[in-house]
């Protein structure tokens, strides 16, 4: 009965080991995967015209990248602690103190569907991305 028991206990582990291994595959960073569509530029914003922004992006728990009005305008605000649930949901509120900006000192609150709160988190500041132009595939 202990042979069987420590053996079914070197499988689950052997298991448990695997899933561990694929997920690490599986997490790969997501900013990383950013720089394969955009240029980061070194120009960073403390705030951005909320009139401007045209659409939000949650990268990760961390990141939103910013699509502004107008051609090939991108902002990413990495923020210095992760915000829970950020990702999965991809949307958040915000309230403006005076003025139509977005600031690195302002605060998030993720939502989900139903308006339901899940914490809210500093943004950091906003550094400009360019767009790379599409390379045409060779036949």
């Amino acid at each position: 009965m202990k042979q069987m028991t420590l053996s079914g206990f070197a499988l689950l582990a052997f298991f448990a080991y695997g899933d561990v291994l694929a997920d690490d595959k599986k997490k790969e960073d997501p900013v990383a995967k950013l720089k394969d569509k955009y240029t980061f530029t070194d120009t960073t914003k403390k705030c951005i015209n909320t009139r401007l922004i045209y659409s939000t992006r949650a990268i990760d728990d961390k990141t939103i990248l910013f699509q502004m009005r107008g051609k090939n305008k991108f902002y990413l605000n990495e923020m210095k602690y992760k915000c829970p649930r950020l990702k999965f949901e991809d949307r958040f509120k915000y309230t403006l103190r005076g003025g139509t900006n977005l600031c690195s000192y302002d605060v998030i609150t993720v939502i989900d569907s139903f308006m339901n709160s899940f914490g809210s988190c500093g943004l950091g500041e906003f550094r400009k991305l360019e767009k790379r132009p599409k390379v045409a595939k060779a036949d």
